[in-house]
């Protein structure tokens, strides 16, 4: 039996999201045309560029501020911060991730920001939820998004979407 390599479902995988991705553009830069007209589509382009070259340059601090997020230290929860550590270093990550605290019964995990400046956000709800093995899923999880480079690729969807959502607003 051939296993493909590691390598090959990278490269799928980037090709599958460059693939959406460009898609999502097409539809937000139609969207733009049918709802301004033929400047529509340019317009929407243009943003589109400004975002992708200025929103990764905005720091995650500025996110973390809005949901009120903490870092989290060593002394503070130390059997969390040592898993995550752990974690990280397995993973061959280039840069160690930040580890912050979101004060929200919401069961919610995310991560934010690119190289140095990334940080994986754990909710309230979400310690208190769940045992040890299962926050270290969670960790894990959200590590093999820095280690796979995803971030980038959520952040332009993210981006396409929103801006989709904002030009479907101005449509009958």
């Amino acid at each position: 039996m051939n296993i493909p390599s590691a390598k090959h479902y990278q490269r799928q995988n980037y090709l599958h999201s460059l693939l959406l991705l460009t898609a999502m553009l097409g539809l937000l830069a139609l969207i733009g045309w049918l709802v301004i007209g033929p400047e529509g589509f340019f317009w929407a382009l243009a943003i589109v560029l400004l975002m992708v070259i200025s929103g990764p340059r905005l720091s995650p601090y500025f996110i973390l501020h809005l949901y009120r997020a903490r870092l989290i230290h060593p002394e503070q929860a130390p059997q969390l911060y040592d898993t995550f550590h752990k974690l990280a270093d397995k993973s061959g990550i280039e840069y160690m991730p930040a580890l912050y605290y979101l004060p929200s019964q919401v069961l919610n995990t995310f991560t934010i920001g690119l190289k140095k400046d990334t940080c994986v956000v754990i909710s309230d709800g979400l310690l208190r939820s769940l045992d040890d093995r299962e926050l270290a899923a969670v960790l894990a999880h959200e590590i093999s998004h820095i280690r796979n480079h995803d971030l980038w690729v959520m952040y332009i969807a993210d981006l396409l979407s929103r801006l989709t959502s904002f030009l479907a607003l101005f449509g009958y």
